[in-house]
């Protein structure tokens, strides 16, 4: 039977990218706050990139890969 994903409710509309990372990092164990994983997300007032996502997944130790889809 496979664990429950954990769920984190962001704390704005901009920190969708945060909670998201940190839904992946408790289901592997690791618990991070927010204003943690925020440091390596580089969050604007207009949210988070896929770029700043990719890069602070990989400092918390996760291969990640976007991909585009056409």
């Amino acid at each position: 039977m496979a664990s429950r994903f954990p769920f984190i409710k962001q704390e704005d509309s901009m920190q969708c990218g945060i909670a998201c990372l940190q839904m992946i990092c408790t289901y592997y164990g690791q618990h991070y706050s927010n204003g943690f994983i925020s440091t390596f997300c580089h969050a604007t007032t207009e949210g988070i990139s896929l770029l700043g996502i990719c890069k602070a997944a990989t400092f918390l130790g996760f291969k990640s890969q976007p991909t585009t889809v056409r």
